[in-house]
């Protein structure tokens, strides 16, 4: 009752507030629509008004009791292009892979549709199921082999499978949930804080990887001989 009142006051009040805040005020205009505000809201103070008002809240609290409001947010947040996304990238997992490996032509005929909707532009689409194929028919050497993951990240052959390796990026850099980016959020607000709001971007990257990635193994000894680099004095002092 309450919200449908104030919303009622909003509508009548609304385009006199935009009209007194126009530069180029007309006094007369302005007088007359307040007149006018004021016979409006006594209107509203009346038995008739607060009837019909009261039979606007019993028809809305009807119509929303009809719709199955779980079901309604669950659409709204879980959309099919969203979990077309979810299932197309789910073909990135290493169970679905050796199931492509032992069966090609178990792969469905519209993979990544619904990826390719949205990211669409970062991929080639007439390449990209492909290259997936290829891809999944030496997965198996990719795991066994320890070397070879290696070597082709060291020597940058992305190259290779530039597709699979832009989903797998994309795949990644989605969060499951909202706590990842808002922890985040959080710890910046700590780490660039008044007295450091000059700090660099280099240096901010830096204090936000150790605040937010704890969990990272540190190596001192590397840390040590980084920064005993930067001067002949500390190599001296620090390298032995």
């Amino acid at each position: 009752m309450r919200a449908l009142t104030f919303k009622k006051l909003f509508d009548i009040l609304s385009p006199t507030s935009s009209i007194l805040q126009n530069k180029d005020l007309d006094l007369m205009l302005a007088v007359s629509m307040i007149e006018q505000n004021k016979i409006k809201i006594l209107t509203l103070r009346s038995d008739e008004s607060f009837e019909s008002l009261s039979q606007e809240v019993d028809a809305f609290v009807l119509e929303q009791a009809d719709e199955n409001i779980v079901q309604r947010q669950l659409s709204e947040r879980f959309s099919n292009k969203s979990i077309g996304v979810l299932k197309d990238l789910s073909l990135l997992t290493s169970k679905v892979i050796y199931k492509i490996n032992k069966d090609p032509n178990s792969l469905p005929k519209d993979s990544f549709k619904y990826f390719l909707e949205i990211y669409g532009k970062f991929v080639d689409k007439k390449y990209l199921c492909s290259e997936y194929l290829q891809f999944a028919s030496i997965f198996n050497t990719l795991i066994t082999s320890v070397a070879l993951p290696n070597s082709l990240h060291r020597q940058c052959l992305i190259s290779v499978f530039p597709n699979v390796y832009t989903i797998l990026k994309i795949g990644l850099t989605l969060p499951v949930t909202s706590a990842s980016p808002e922890r985040a959020f959080y710890k910046l607000k700590i780490v660039k804080n008044r007295l450091r709001s000059t700090m660099g971007q280099e240096r901010l990257q830096g204090l936000m990887r150790i605040t937010c990635e704890r969990d990272i193994i540190i190596n001192y000894e590397n840390i040590i001989d980084t920064f005993a680099s930067k001067s002949p004095h500390l190599l001296k002092v620090l390298v032995l």
